[in-house]
């Protein structure tokens, strides 16, 4: 028995040894990844969206990141047998889609559910990014999962780039955001803000060709 315990003991103390050299090592590593909107929630909203870099420090004329979004979870769809453009539809026969913008913290607030908007293309204090159809939308490419060990996972990612207009300030901020319309039911009619959904970020210029982001 003792033969067999000294060898267990010794086991014991190589392994010790080797997962403090692990930890060692990954504390001293420079962090390399800045991120936002990755972690897991008990509660996701319809709309989830994610950034991502490799860096926090960016030229003022080109701050690009990784942008990562989805608007429907596919795992709970499946579990649930859900459609999930229901989510979005007041009535149940919208037409959904969506539009993707950019503007500065001051106005992340000025669209929200329930609005009616002439033209969505040209909100005003809004940069419009692009359209995401309602068969794009809730295909698998714009879909997410979350897990508790991994937190959410984004089929969908695309750079995006800052328009240098809302980064004037020494210390601002600007908020990336996702809105779901549903298309006018007449002619004549409105876009309906169904769902609208953003993150915001803070910036600082660090010299006249700097700017460092917060994620």
């Amino acid at each position: 028995m003792k033969p067999s315990y000294k060898r267990t003991k010794r086991t014991f103390r190589i392994l010790l040894i080797l997962l403090i050299i692990v930890l060692s090592a990954t504390a001293c590593r420079p962090k390399s990844e800045f991120e936002k909107g990755f972690g897991y929630t008990f509660t996701p909203a319809p709309i989830m969206i994610g950034a991502r870099s490799d860096t926090d420090f960016f030229d003022k004329d080109n701050v690009t990141f990784d942008i990562y979004y989805g608007v429907h979870d596919i795992e709970y769809d499946k579990k649930y047998n859900s459609d999930p453009k229901s989510r979005y539809q007041k009535e149940g026969y919208e037409t959904v889609f969506f539009g993707l913008y950019i503007c500065d913290q001051t106005h992340s607030l000025d669209i929200v559910n329930d609005m009616e908007i002439a033209d969505y293309k040209s909100i005003e204090n809004h940069y419009f990014v692009k359209e995401i159809s309602e068969e794009e939308a809730f295909s698998d490419e714009y879909g997410f999962t979350i897990s508790y060990w991994k937190g959410i996972t984004y089929n969908h990612s695309e750079k995006i780039t800052v328009p240098t207009e809302l980064l004037t300030e020494e210390n601002g901020g600007f908020a990336i955001k996702l809105i779901a319309f549903h298309e006018p039911l007449t002619k004549d009619g409105n876009y309906y803000t169904s769902t609208t959904y953003h993150i915001e970020f803070d910036y600082q210029k660090v010299d006249e060709n700097t700017i460092k982001i917060t994620f």
